[in-house]
């Protein structure tokens, strides 16, 4: 069997960079020996882990899902989304092999608190235990669209008692434009396929989540 030859990695140029992203050309060497430019779109700072974080919050007493819809200014267009953001600052500089695991559930915490204003308990993370060593590793290989980007995001189920939320309230930046959605779970997907027909934007990795709880029912895989 022949073994895989990686194409060697030469340089990147920057073509443009703002205060999250970085726009660039990174030129390759392939095994034949041509040389060949990749345009890519990733993080201004390098997480060492995962770039991206995300709930995925159930309400205990009602099987209700917790969606937001967010203006998304790449697409001009309300997007219907899971909770979720990106690290602060003051988040990244603790990150340790020991602690990621505790900084994720934190951060992902307070992107939950801030955008729809209910406090959750997490559960686990969703595709780990909550004290898998490999944790950290998985973190930074689980990728939203490697073609272009290293983005990588970090989910987590949270669970949101209502006794604990009497009040809410979101804690919104002024660009952020968000409405929060109660979805009963099995009702997740016509839920989605009801925006989308309304014109609204579906985030993958919701749909996705959707989906996979069909095909689990259409299978009768429990």
């Amino acid at each position: 069997m022949n073994k895989f030859v990686f194409p060697q990695f030469q340089k990147e140029k920057i073509l443009f960079e703002g205060k999250f992203r970085r726009f660039a050309s990174n030129e390759y060497i392939l095994p034949n020996g041509s040389l060949i430019s990749c345009e890519t779109l990733n993080n201004t700072f390098n997480a060492k882990y995962a770039h991206g974080i995300g709930a995925i919050p159930i309400i205990k007493q009602t099987n209700q899902i917790i969606l937001i819809e967010n203006f998304r200014y790449p697409i001009d267009k309300k997007c219907i989304e899971f909770p979720s953001g990106l690290y602060e600052e003051n988040e990244l500089k603790y990150f340790s092999n020991d602690e990621i695991n505790k900084i994720a559930i934190e951060a992902i915490k307070r992107e939950l608190k801030e955008e729809t204003g209910y406090y959750g308990d997490f559960v686990k993370f969703f595709t780990l235990p909550e004290n898998d060593v490999f944790a950290g590793k998985f973190f930074g290989n689980v990728f939203a669209d490697p073609w272009k980007s290293s983005d990588s995001t970090v989910m987590a189920l949270f669970s949101i008692d209502l006794e604990k939320n009497k009040e809410h309230k979101q804690q919104l930046e002024d660009s952020e434009l968000i409405k929060v959605y109660l979805v009963d779970i099995n009702n997740f997907l016509n839920f989605l396929c009801e925006k989308a027909k309304e014109g609204y934007a579906i985030r993958k990795n919701l749909y996705s989540l959707a989906l996979g709880l069909e095909f689990n029912d259409f299978f009768d895989l429990n």
